[in-house]
């Protein structure tokens, strides 16, 4: 259900209106890139270096420990072993604690190392606490090395968000390979750090003249041409953006996404795989915008030559994600549509290593019995779709990149 307000429902029945379009796009997108490593110093018995670089920033539970006022209520967690860690996000807790003014003095400084094994260019790192806790780092500071040699230094002070956000694109920061966070104070005194995120990313906002078409296609794949049995959902959209020119550093570069541009600071991330986001919006009576989101895409190749004036792409839903990838499942019996469902989705998490995936599995598919099921040289879009015809239902991922398999 999408939540709008009464004057959007008005303005979109209107026989006048104007539709307008935003597109964000996560340039820089590092759980597709494998040539990045964490370390660090005062790190938990159980730290998982990955998950720091997944795009994941919520915890799933509230995992315990002994400075956490740890109590036998139920709301605690034990730390995910090596195989759950597929499937629980937890990232780093530090082995220290900071003092009763929430300080890490001396020797209990938490420090990570993000590193590449290429350098780059950094456009925007992000910094992220506990969800779980409702804790975070209130003052740390940053530093950017090329090799051996520092190369910037930035600090932290007072912050109050759990994901704290830098955009670094006007500090002509390149050929980083390696980025140091040093915490110095904490949200909660006598704590561990905790750290669910820290990485390299970069998110730009397009809209007006700046989008040059974008067209939505939600189609749904039946198994016959009369009964929607089995269905799958898929979107898809088509999308340009204007490559005339782009503001940096107060300057206009032209042909700004092109790969043979030396002032370009995204030619190297026009890739495939980017997330692009899609928000639908109307102008309303009182002069402003209302927008409402219509999906998450992951994009195809980047159409970029010298002789257009635009990028194109075409970008699909995760859908097509799980379509690609292949999976053999044992023999079982008497499972249930729900069981069987979250079996597969589980395995998809844990053994295929799509950690930050998402999903949702109606509580009525458990009054559906399966006698056997085994799948072989299947993909996991195929074998979801032979599931949910047991019971006439239907898979699709919502607006949010969340898988809902529902009747």
């Amino acid at each position: 259900m999408i939540t709008t307000s009464e004057d959007f429902k008005i303005a979109i029945k209107s026989t006048v209106r104007r539709i307008k379009i935003k597109v964000e796009v996560l340039w820089a997108n590092l759980i597709l890139d494998s040539s990045i490593s964490i370390s660090a110093l005062n790190e938990n018995r159980i730290f998982w270096r990955s998950q720091l670089y997944d795009n994941a920033v919520l915890s799933d539970h509230k995992w315990a420990h002994l400075h956490s006022g740890l109590k036998c209520d139920g709301t605690f967690y034990p730390c995910p072993s090596a195989s759950e860690a597929n499937s629980n996000q937890m990232g780093y807790f530090s082995s220290t604690f900071c003092n009763p003014s929430a300080i890490f003095t001396g020797s209990n400084i938490p420090v990570l190392d993000l590193e590449f094994l290429y350098s780059r260019r950094i456009l925007g790192i992000v910094v992220a606490g506990d969800t779980q806790y409702n804790e975070y780092p209130v003052e740390f500071n940053l530093k950017f090395f090329s090799g051996v040699t520092e190369i910037f230094n930035f600090d932290v002070i007072n912050n109050t968000s759990i994901k704290w956000y830098k955009n670094f694109v006007d500090y002509n920061l390149i050929n980083i390979d390696r980025v140091r966070l040093t915490l110095t104070k904490w949200s909660k005194i006598n704590s561990v750090a905790k750290i669910t995120e820290f990485a390299n990313v970069y998110e730009e906002e397009y809209d007006g003249d700046d989008v040059v078409s974008c067209k939505i296609l939600e189609q749904s794949e039946l198994d016959d041409n009369t009964i929607p049995c089995g269905n799958v959902i898929s979107k898809e959209i088509e999308l340009s953006l204007q490559n005339i020119f782009s503001l940096f550093n107060g300057n206009k570069i032209y042909d700004p996404y092109s790969f043979d541009n030396p002032d370009s600071y995204l030619k190297d991330y026009v890739i495939k795989n980017r997330r692009i986001t899609i928000f639908l919006g109307i102008d309303l009576p009182n002069g402003s915008t209302e927008y409402v989101r219509m999906g998450v895409y992951w994009s195809d190749d980047w159409a970029v030559t010298n002789t257009n004036t635009f990028i194109s792409t075409v970008a699909k839903d995760s859908m097509d994600r799980l379509r690609k990838i292949n999976l053999t499942f044992p023999l079982v019996e008497n499972v249930s549509v729900y069981d069987l469902c979250s079996q597969l989705l589980t395995q998809l998490k844990t053994e295929v290593g799509m950690s930050s995936f998402k999903y949702i599995i109606s509580e009525s598919l458990k009054s559906y019995i399966i006698p056997y099921a085994s799948f072989k040289d299947k993909n996991y879009m195929s074998a979801l779709k032979a599931v949910v015809s047991v019971c006439q239902g239907k898979c699709y991922m919502d607006r949010y990149d969340t898988l809902i398999v529902t009747i």
